[in-house]
């Protein structure tokens, strides 16, 4: 069975605010009371409902990541297999999710995806088209591009120094 939050309020003794802040480890509680809820929690194996924390917080802690390229291999790459690892490895010591999709054709249906997840913000790895960068800023959620570049000012990109990079 699932519980909710104001059934575990209601089985601690405490009100659902002081359940809410105990589960979430943000606002204060006696140790008296932190020890009720969780062992509440721990006794009904309850786990909160990241949809409902996302309407709340109105955030889903979800990264959208996209590789746009042509050929294959794309996840096995030297490169952007590397990018995804340490894409993957930074946003989980922040407490994220990574959505990852690929694209061979460098459509906008990729970034369809990622905004109906209601990601916080995408990474687009690779060299784009203009339509998918003026696809995404239409829905004004922060953006970084990847190994690719543009004249577009507002666009923040990464890209590696190739130059220095191979000793000139």
């Amino acid at each position: 069975m699932s519980y909710n939050i104001k059934e575990i309020a209601s089985m601690a003794g405490v009100s659902k605010s002081t359940a809410s802040r105990v589960i979430s480890g943000k606002g204060y509680a006696s140790q008296e009371v932190r020890d009720r809820v969780l062992g509440v929690v721990e006794q009904l194996q309850y786990k909160p409902n990241a949809v409902a924390r996302a309407m709340v917080a109105k955030r889903t802690n979800n990264i959208g990541v996209i590789v746009f390229r042509e050929k294959q291999p794309i996840v096995s790459h030297p490169l952007y297999g590397k990018l995804i690892d340490s894409i993957l490895l930074a946003a989980e010591r922040r407490g994220y999710s990574v959505f990852l999709k690929t694209d061979q054709e460098m459509s906008v249906r990729s970034t369809d995806y990622m905004l109906e997840q209601r990601v916080d913000g995408l990474i687009l790895i690779s060299r784009l088209q203009k339509n998918v960068i003026d696809h995404v800023k239409k829905f004004n959620v922060p953006y970084l591009m990847v190994n690719g570049t543009t004249d577009d000012p507002d666009v923040i990109h990464l890209v590696s120094n190739d130059e220095v990079g191979g000793g000139r």
